[in-house]
């Protein structure tokens, strides 16, 4: 959902008052900060132009707001909100979280507004009803979104002044890039989704194929796909070589990789040159050859490998936790991504975080939450230990790789760690959301096969651009 969507939800936000779970009415014990002047729904942005050669005027760089707080750490107490969009799997490692801050700050009252589905929407009512939530759990590539609103505060005084408590550079080095806008923190990092090439050990075996290695190129992947690509004798497939439909925030990392850059500026992008092309080409031949599976070959929800389907499937830390329970007849292994002659890997990840919002009434007690969940002990607590993803930070990876290296798969787990380091993020931008839903419309036609790479990505480059200009 891009901007666009955002303020046509919050057009509903007054309802929010109405909720269950909605702020109370009145400041929290112990806080000086005033009530919050009446929320005014977010104007909707202007028509859409149409993308012209000249690059579109440029809005003041994201800065948000910097709060203000009277109340020093040993005196946090009151009343807590957090917003969240967690499963059913992470809830009750969150409450362990939240018992482990409560048990240090027991002034401090807790309640949690966890959104399964429809939580931008929910957040775009939240804002539009000046009830934010006091803590915001957000996707780093949000953040400048949400920080062009305003919706979110800019932490980076509260990180100076609590730098040798956060220890700020044990967070990845990508995902502290993807949590800061003009160098500036608009959120504390929490996990890592890593991407990462999952592949069938034992089929290639069988084959006589060796292993990919880590300096594999595009051509060796293509080749890999090719040659284990098994069609019946009435024509349908058996086995796809390869499995992957990017989403658009990969799609900076595999540019990059074919020579191509991605944002001309943080207000444009340029994605109509060769090297572009090239990039979504590569996959879209594979896909029309029938050496790769399209999303309607196999259910989204299964895993190619698990069920003997799929070579090789690009997939990531996220289901680290899935591919242990496959079949231990599946011999698994994993790879760094391929690069294209001396371009970088495709390595890609992108990070979650805690923000402090602008309608936030405890910002001191707020402020503590954050610390907490970004910290080493609840990412080992919430991440590590379950194998749920990758933590953020360098002082939770020991644990995390001790877990991995107690499935005993995949053998090959340092790629994580390799992925994780260069993996291709960028400073989060006000038009990203744009550049999503323009990647979400135009990709599946091209995946099909009903338009070429070089349309797609002149799409996309158009509706982004013109999205960008309208936070001129």
């Amino acid at each position: 959902m891009g901007l666009a969507g955002l303020a046509a939800a919050s057009a509903i936000g007054a309802a929010c008052a109405a909720l269950p779970f909605a702020p109370p009415a009145t400041p929290t014990p112990g806080e000086a900060t005033p009530e919050p002047p009446a929320a005014t729904p977010p104007a909707e942005p202007a028509a859409a132009t149409p993308a012209t050669d000249q690059a579109p005027v440029l809005p003041p760089p994201i800065v948000a707001a910097t709060p203000t707080l009277t109340v020093r750490q040993a005196e946090a107490t009151g009343r807590v909100t957090i917003g969240t969009s967690q499963s059913p799997i992470e809830e009750p490692w969150f409450t362990k979280a939240l018992s482990a801050f409560s048990a240090r700050y027991p002034k401090v009252s807790l309640d949690q507004w966890n959104i399964r589905s429809g939580y931008l929407e929910m957040v775009a009512s939240w804002a539009a009803a000046g009830k934010l939530p006091d803590v915001l759990f957000a996707q780093l590539r949000h953040t400048g979104a949400l920080a062009f609103r305003k919706w979110i505060l800019s932490l980076d005084d509260l990180v100076k002044r609590d730098a040798a408590e956060i220890s700020p550079d044990d967070f990845h080095p990508p995902l502290a890039r993807e949590a800061r806008a003009g160098q500036k923190w608009l959120a504390l990092p929490y996990d890592d989704s890593v991407g990462i090439i999952v592949y069938d050990a034992g089929a290639l075996a069988s084959a006589g194929k060796p292993k990919p290695s880590e300096g594999w190129t595009w051509a060796d992947l293509a080749t890999l796909a090719r040659e284990t690509t098994q069609t019946l004798r009435e024509g349908t497939k058996a086995r796809w070589g390869f499995r992957w439909q990017p989403e658009a925030w990969m799609l900076p990392a595999l540019f990059r990789s074919f020579g191509a850059g991605f944002a001309t500026d943080e207000r444009s992008v340029k994605l109509t040159t060769d090297a572009h092309t090239r990039a979504l080409q590569w996959l879209a031949e594979l896909l029309a050859a029938g050496f790769a599976a399209k999303s309607t070959d196999i259910p989204a929800d299964q895993l190619g490998i698990a069920i003997g389907r799929v070579t090789a499937e690009a997939a990531g830390s996220w289901s680290l936790a899935r591919y242990a329970a496959v079949p231990a007849t599946v011999q698994y292994d994993v790879q760094v991504f391929p690069r294209s002659a001396s371009s970088p890997r495709a390595s890609h990840s992108a990070g979650t975080g805690w923000c402090l919002t602008r309608d936030s009434r405890n910002q001191s007690a707020a402020w503590e939450l954050i610390k907490h969940l970004s910290s080493r002990d609840t990412q080992e607590l919430m991440i590590s230990l379950p194998l749920r993803n990758m933590p953020s930070r360098a002082s939770a990876m020991p644990l995390w790789t001790a877990g991995v290296k107690a499935i005993g798969m995949p053998a090959n787990h340092s790629a994580f760690g390799i992925a994780a380091a260069e993996a291709q993020t960028a400073e989060p931008v006000a038009w990203w959301l744009e550049f999503a839903d323009a990647c979400d419309d135009t990709l599946p036609a091209l995946w099909e096969g009903r338009i070429k790479a070089a349309e797609a990505l002149a799409e996309i480059e158009q509706r982004t651009n013109a999205g960008a200009a309208r936070y001129a």
